[in-house]
């Protein structure tokens, strides 16, 4: 592929590896094919965040091994239960907090909710939110998915009495700013907009991938919106989580057409804006501020002087009380 050569000859713009980690050692068995089960520590290597490819393992008589996935048939460990670990960290997210986890299945989960920071070793991506969520049910036993494996699409942790909500984007969980308003926004981990001091060679690889990203957002569809459940009687958060599930599935559709991470300094800095009730979704960055609010209020008596005004001030977050404020349907 066009992008696969142009990508390779952006090196060290970009890096295409593996990252792994290994759980704690944590009391269980595994089973070999040669119907063999072994009891005792077992340590998980993960790779990606996504999939086990080793088990390794530690007997009480000292006996170590290390098994690749292919020598198994079974295996499992005990889970985590909240005493076991840190959970006062001086980040809120981090620590275990009545929450609702929501899959791609459209089945959900209530109990106790927490982000999984990465590690420093996992990789040296910029992270912009936790890139797994941890679930506690009623016996506090934990368990995590990565937001690399796609199963789970929003959660919502509530902290100090406040919902604080996180989309899955790009294998990252990104926090969502102004939920339960008519607009949502929160960041794009992999902006589109070439930056102008960019090299030729990185303007090229943009447009590759724009090329390829209109094609994705085209096939992509949102369904269920905003009004439309609130109308069946789904609460505020329920509703917000739903509407934005539907409209990222737009921005999902992109993570396949391209892989480029930490590319900041290629690219402007981005974010998304949800409408949550005609249920679209508009990327703003620093050049296209001006045309996203004329889009969004269209009908609505705004004078162009006071929409260029708006465009030039620094904080998105003043842009966006702008845009709840004059929304006129």
């Amino acid at each position: 592929m066009k992008f696969t050569i142009l990508a390779t000859l952006l090196f060290p713009f970009l890096t295409f590896a593996q990252s792994y980690t290994v759980t704690p050692a944590r009391n269980g068995y595994v089973v070999l094919k040669s119907g063999e089960r072994k009891e005792g520590d077992l340590r998980l290597k993960i790779v990606d965040r996504k999939d086990t490819t080793e088990i390794r393992y530690k007997g009480k008589n000292k006996e170590k091994g290390k098994y690749t996935r292919d020598q198994v048939v079974e295996f499992r460990v005990d889970p985590l239960k909240i005493g076991e670990v840190k959970n006062d960290y001086n980040e809120a997210y981090r620590n275990f907090n009545p929450g609702t986890i929501y899959f791609d299945s459209g089945e959900k989960l209530e109990g106790q909710v927490a982000g999984r920071k990465k590690e420093p070793h996992e990789s040296n991506f910029k992270n912009f939110g936790p890139v797994a969520v941890k679930y506690a049910n009623e016996n506090e036993e934990i368990t995590m998915w990565w937001a690399s494996g796609k199963r789970i699409t929003y959660y919502i942790q509530q902290i100090s009495g406040a919902d604080h909500h996180y989309v899955n984007v790009y294998d990252n969980f990104v926090k969502v700013e102004n939920p339960n308003g008519r607009f949502s926004y929160f960041r794009n981990p992999r902006p589109t907009h070439v930056n102008e001091s960019a090299t030729n060679l990185a303007v090229a690889v943009a447009s590759s991938v724009e090329e390829e990203l209109a094609k994705s957002l085209a096939a992509a569809a949102a369904s269920n919106s905003y009004s439309e459940l609130k109308s069946s009687g789904a609460t505020d958060a329920e509703a917000s989580a739903n509407s934005l599930i539907a409209a990222m599935n737009v921005a999902n559709e992109v993570d396949k057409a391209f892989d480029v991470e930490n590319a900041d300094n290629i690219y402007y800095k981005e974010y998304y804006i949800i409408d949550n009730k005609e249920q679209t979704r508009s990327i703003v960055y620093k050049k296209n501020i001006d045309a996203v609010i004329k889009t969004l209020l269209k009908g609505c008596e705004i004078d162009e002087k006071t929409i260029n005004k708006v465009a030039n001030v620094k904080e998105l977050e003043e842009v966006m009380t702008f845009l709840e404020t004059n929304v006129c349907d």
